[in-house]
């Protein structure tokens, strides 16, 4: 699923994740995740593992998105712990696999107006930024990722890219 700091994070099924030190051969399974929307909806799962460097902790988070009501649950999981915490917030819903970790900072593309969305692994909280204006070129498709620590955009329309 990811890694970062030599720690990786699999994905064993949906809803149990194991991180490993492969430095250190060791591995710590999570405590089990629940989706916190009802059984029988479609619902999307993403998972990002990052680090929060205001407490000096790893943090795991996991998007549930059900597209069919247009809804977004977040839960963190703080290694050391033995739980999940749901964010109690209204979440712009991402678009499918558009997450992407730099800064301290999950983001994605918002699945309705293709805007950034930052969630802020310290506060846990999250902004809303506008994509840049490309004039009046047609756009095949936008993927967020990271370039030099930072984020960057990758607009790919049918002859070139922007980045």
């Amino acid at each position: 699923m990811g890694f970062y700091d030599g720690i990786l994070c699999l994905v064993v099924n949906l809803f149990s994740i194991i991180l490993w030190n492969s430095s250190i051969q060791k591995f710590k399974r999570l405590p089990s995740l629940k989706s916190p929307f009802q059984r029988g909806r479609s619902v999307n799962v993403e998972y990002d593992f990052g680090y929060d460097t205001s407490i000096d902790i790893y943090k795991l988070v996991v998007i549930f998105t059900n597209a069919s009501v247009k809804k977004t649950k977040i839960k963190v999981h703080v290694l050391g712990t033995n739980s999940w915490r749901m964010i109690q917030r209204d979440i712009p819903v991402p678009a499918i696999e558009s997450l992407c970790f730099v800064s301290d900072m999950f983001n994605w593309l918002d699945d309705t107006d293709y805007n950034i969305i930052s969630f802020d692994l310290n506060n846990e909280s999250y902004n809303k930024f506008m994509l840049p204006n490309y004039g009046d070129e047609n756009i095949a498709s936008v993927v967020l990722d990271v370039l030099k620590s930072c984020l960057c955009i990758i607009a790919r329309r049918n002859d070139f890219c922007d980045v």
